[in-house]
Order: C-alpha cells, then sequence, then structure tokens
C-alpha cells in the first residue's frame, strides 16, 4: 500500500504535536504566564526609582525577584532596601518569589549565596495554586527558608485586613442607619459554592447582588462602601474554602462598610483568631440553609439583638485577646497596626534585623496543601473539597489557542509547499 504525501505530512504533523504536548506543554504555559508577569512589570511603570544603586549603610537588601502578577511597588522600609533589580540578586539578603509566576521546578531561579533567604509569597489559595497556575510544588523540597502568605503559620504574615476605624456611634445609631436586609457584591462567577448558597438562601430572604454576576452595578470605592453601609448583612463568601483564607470581601466589604459579615470559608475557629469577638456570623453555625435565613430574619427584627454584633466598632482594645504563639505575635501585629500587603514585605525586612537561626521549609507542597498531598489529588487537607478554585484553569486555554495557531501554520505549510511543487 502507497503511502501518498499527504498521508506522509500528516503523520509527521500529528508526531510533532505530540511531542510538544507531552514534553512542552507545561513549559509553554509557565513561560506564557512568566511573559505575561514581565508585560505587567514594564506597563506598570518606569523602573528607573525601583532600579537605582544604592549605598547601604548596614541596610539589608530585599530583591523582589518575581513579583506579584508584574506589580512593581515603591516599598520604603525602616532599615532595608527593597529593589526589583534581578541584577542585585547575588547581594540581596532575600529574595522573595512569587508563587503564580514562578515555575513549578528549579528551571531559571538564579544563583544564591550561602546566607541568603529565599522567600516564597502567595496571596492565592490553594485552589488557585494547583488548579489556575497548575504548581504542584513538589520540586521545592527544601528550597525556600520561609513562606510569605495570609496563612498564620507563615513565617511572615501577609494579611488581605485593611485599618478599621471606631464608629464613634452609639449602637442604636448604627442600627437606625441600616434600612436594607442583605448584599452581596461579586464578579467572578467561577466559584458554584458559594452562587448555590446565595440562590438557597434567596428562596427565604432578600439578597441584593451586584457586580457582573449580579442584576445591580456597583460603584466604585469609596462610593461601594457607602451603598453597601445602608444594608445589615453582607455576605462574605470566599471563592476558596482554605485555611486562613480570609479576604478583602470580609474586610473592606464587611467591617469597612459597616455591615455584619456572614461568612463562609475557612473554619469558625480561623475567624475568630483575627476577628473583633461577636461580630460575624458562619454559615457553618446551622444546620440548614433555611436556619440560617431564619436567625438572620430574628435579627432584623430585633434590632438589640442585631446590635450586639456591632458593639466591637466603639472599643479599641478588642485586638488584646490574641493568643501569643507562632506567627500570633505576627497577627496581633497586624490587628493592632493594621498592616496592608505592601507593609508585609516589611515584614521579611524586621525578620531579617533579627538575624534568624537558619530555616529551611522542608516541603513547601506539604505546607501548602497539607498532609498526605499528592500531585495526583484532586483534594487536599488544607481546603474544604466542596470548594474549588476562584477562576478557570489557564493551561487548558493556552494549550487549546498554542494548539490551534500549530496546525493552522502546519495546514499553510502544506498548501505552500503543494503550490510550489505545481509550479
Amino acid at each position: 500500500m502507497r503511502i501518498s504525501r499527504k498521508q506522509v505530512y500528516l503523520i509527521f504533523t500529528v508526531v510533532v504535536y505530540s511531542i510538544v504536548v507531552i514534553f512542552l506543554d507545561k513549559f509553554i504555559f509557565e513561560s506564557v504566564i512568566i511573559s505575561e508577569s514581565w508585560v505587567h512589570e514594564l506597563q506598570s511603570g518606569p523602573l528607573t526609582p525601583f532600579l537605582r544603586s544604592i549605598v547601604r549603610h548596614g541596610e539589608k537588601l530585599i530583591v523582589v525577584f518575581v513579583p506579584a502578577f508584574g506589580n512593581v511597588m515603591n516599598i520604603q522600609c525602616n532599615g532595608c532596601h527593597v529593589t526589583h533589580d534581578k541584577q542585585m540578586v547575588l547581594e540581596a539578603d532575600a529574595v522573595l518569589f512569587h508563587c503564580a509566576a514562578l515555575r513549578d521546578s528549579m528551571l531559571d531561579m538564579p544563583a544564591r549565596t550561602d546566607n541568603q533567604k529565599w522567600v516564597w509569597m502567595c496571596a492565592e489559595p490553594p485552589w488557585n495554586t494547583r488548579y489556575v497556575f497548575d504548581k504542584t510544588l513538589v520540586n521545592f523540597n527544601r528550597v525556600f527558608n520561609w513562606t510569605m502568605t495570609y496563612r498564620v503559620d507563615s513565617d511572615v504574615l501577609m494579611s488581605y485586613s485593611v485599618p478599621i476605624p471606631l464608629a464613634n456611634k452609639s449602637v442604636e445609631e448604627m442600627v437606625k442607619a441600616k434600612s436594607l436586609f442583605g448584599v452581596w457584591a461579586v464578579s467572578n462567577c467561577a466559584a458554584s459554592e458559594r452562587s448555590n448558597l446565595i440562590q438557597q438562601l434567596k428562596q427565604f430572604i432578600n439578597i441584593d447582588i451586584f457586580g457582573k454576576c449580579g442584576t445591580k452595578t456597583l460603584c466604585r470605592p469609596p462610593c461601594q462602601f457607602e451603598v453597601i453601609s445602608k444594608y445589615k448583612f453582607y455576605f462574605a463568601f470566599e471563592n476558596s474554602r482554605c485555611k486562613d483564607y480570609v479576604t478583602e470581601k470580609y474586610w473592606m466589604n464587611g467591617f469597612l462598610s459597616g455591615t455584619v459579615p456572614v461568612v463562609m470559608g475557612p473554619t469558625r475557629s480561623d475567624y475568630e483568631l483575627v476577628s473583633p469577638p461577636n461580630s460575624f456570623i458562619h454559615v457553618d453555625d446551622f444546620k440548614s440553609v433555611e436556619a440560617l435565613a431564619s436567625y438572620l430574619i430574628k435579627l432584623d427584627n430585633d434590632d438589640k439583638l442585631y446590635g450586639e454584633f456591632l458593639q466591637w466598632r466603639n472599643s479599641g482594645d478588642w485586638s488584646r485577646e490574641i493568643p501569643t504563639g507562632r506567627a500570633y505575635d505576627d497577627i496581633k501585629g497586624l490587628v493592632e497596626s493594621r498592616k496592608t500587603g505592601e507593609q508585609a514585605y516589611c515584614g521579611v525586612c524586621e525578620k531579617l534585623k533579627t538575624n534568624p537561626p537558619p530555616s529551611v521549609v522542608e516541603s513547601l507542597s506539604v505546607f501548602w496543601y497539607g498532609e498526605g498531598y499528592s500531585p495526583d489529588s484532586e483534594h487536599f487537607s488544607i481546603c474544604s473539597p466542596e470548594s474549588g478554585a476562584s477562576g478557570y484553569p489557564l493551561k487548558w486555554m493556552i494549550t487549546t489557542i498554542y494548539s490551534v495557531c500549530f496546525f493552522i501554520i502546519f495546514i499553510c505549510l502544506f498548501r505552500w509547499k503543494a503550490h510550489l511543487l505545481r509550479n
């Protein structure tokens, strides 16, 4: 049986494509993510102020080797110089790497000095790290010295919290200012668990939904907080239910807006660790959706009972009840000084200045995903199995795009070659 040139070309195309998918798929995906980070880095403005030569005068040097999504920030820390200049990495006392824009291996990692601290920073939940950015983390045993995340067991705490000013109003005044029942603001429709719960709750209570996933448009801050402040309850439902993952939904739309947050996320004890006493309502405390709705209706009809959730707003000393221990001192500092995400970089600075003893993260994958983790796992112990990622898997999208481009190029080359042969 004679094989035609077209068949040979088709077989060759399939073989080449198979090799690309099997051996280069992850490399292509990571290259696109890293390239995107570089584009954002260039778009963030001239880097000259952050790349200037320095006279250190005893300051510690921190190099942000892979910034978070290319976000270049002018970070000022007392006693430290923070730079995005990768050329200074060998002089650095600490080098920071962002989880999303780092390859899932040591490929492209810089050289390091003996006393240098490598810091793995991540504000993404484990679901996103694993299934949106495709990081197994199994190749990073004993690579990093410190972790810098929202988790309270991190070496450096990087919280989503924001300063919450005292209300300077009586509880009665705060309650009287609220004329509406419940509100939810959401523009990420990928997380189905929280959307399903909202739809179930709407069978019993009224919830106004703002954002791309709702019917109402919400203005930008500070107008956004003024709108939300008219409601008694804000549904601060996290897209991923993982240990300590309490985001700006809780702190800003909930507390900063002056509402009582109804939360779905990590456990009640995780919330209590960083929250004022009697300040939120956790969905896990109720046996059914109807029971939760009934309790919210009860609070709505009883101003005194509802007002008990607002009493902490006139108290400035609730943070004294924060326990002590590893990372808990950071939490107390967080609650008292209300460090922002950018100021968390200065947490690395403060840690460097104490000249801490040598340390290493034995298994980054176990730290982040929990005991018993395997790259083949669909779930991990650190998160609720009912929750999931807050975004769509980027790897499939990128694979589809380059696959389409691959076959278009090969078709064009085949037609071009056939045209040459005919002529």
